[in-house]
């Protein structure tokens, strides 16, 4: 319960560091502040802006590249690759399915093998969950919204500023149309899974009697456990945005070990 209550903290306090991100990036955008960051992680720069093209000349206004947005077809192919061709697609379910597995208390009797028998269906069903998320969220809701599903690196230069940056990532994005926007397609698809899971999901047993009959479950079906899931994987994504893609933790870890 320490663990669940613990993760509840966590989860508001990012939210409440979002939400205050969010607010700093919609009054720039309104303010006439460019959206569009100093570097640009797997996106494609246009031609530089033709004069006579007002509408290009004021993408382009104050030396900024314009971004090109991704065609429907290539966001479908980003989502594929989020869910399925990268590490954190199968290292995150996979820490989450031991953590859950060794929280649960097992009926008396069951062997090493039914228990890693246990442990790979809860990896499968975790597993679901993620990839679902990153196939709706980074792919094909984005076709649906017309939103940009890439991270693009903050333009600020402070560690705060970054982090608020960084964490709001996954409540605000940029928009096909190259202004910032509400991130309808990350937040449905978080939710999307979380509900999802209710069709392949199961309670986790915390406590049995002295005949091994559980007596006791931490609840992972219904309508609270799809918003707490929800709720963490929002967070989770959020810390993601902050560790791996603005400060890029493992290119920096990769850059000290070829030293």
């Amino acid at each position: 319960m320490a663990i669940r209550r613990i993760s509840r903290y966590a989860v508001f306090c990012l939210l409440l560091l979002t939400v205050i991100s969010t607010t700093k990036s919609f009054a720039q955008d309104a303010n006439g502040g460019s959206f569009l960051p100093f570097r640009y992680p797997h996106a494609e720069s246009r031609a530089p802006a033709d004069p006579a093209n007002k509408t290009q000349a004021a993408t382009q206004q104050g030396n900024q590249p314009a971004i090109t947005p991704l065609s429907a077809r290539r966001k479908l192919k980003f989502g594929l690759r989020e869910a399925f061709a990268t590490p954190g697609a199968y290292v995150g379910p996979a820490i989450g399915a031991f953590i859950t597995e060794r929280r649960e208390v097992k009926a008396p009797g069951k062997t090493g093998e039914d228990k890693f028998a246990d442990g790979l269906s809860r990896f499968a069903r975790a597993y679901a969950t993620r990839s679902s998320a990153e196939l709706l969220g980074s792919g094909i809701y984005p076709i649906l919204f017309k939103q940009d599903p890439r991270y693009y690196p903050s333009p600020r230069r402070g560690f705060g500023d970054r982090v608020l940056y960084a964490a709001g990532r996954t409540f605000v994005t940029r928009g096909d149309n190259g202004r910032s926007q509400a991130n309808f397609s990350r937040l449905l698809g978080n939710l999307t899974s979380s509900g999802l899971a209710n069709l392949y999901e199961r309670n986790a047993v915390r406590r049995r009697d002295a005949f091994g009959r559980p007596v006791l479950f931490e609840r992972r079906v219904g309508a609270g456990p799809t918003f707490e899931s929800f709720g963490i994987s929002t967070a989770v994504e959020s810390v993601n945005h902050i560790v791996f893609d603005e400060f890029n933790l493992i290119g920096k870890l990769r850059k000290l070990i070829h030293k």
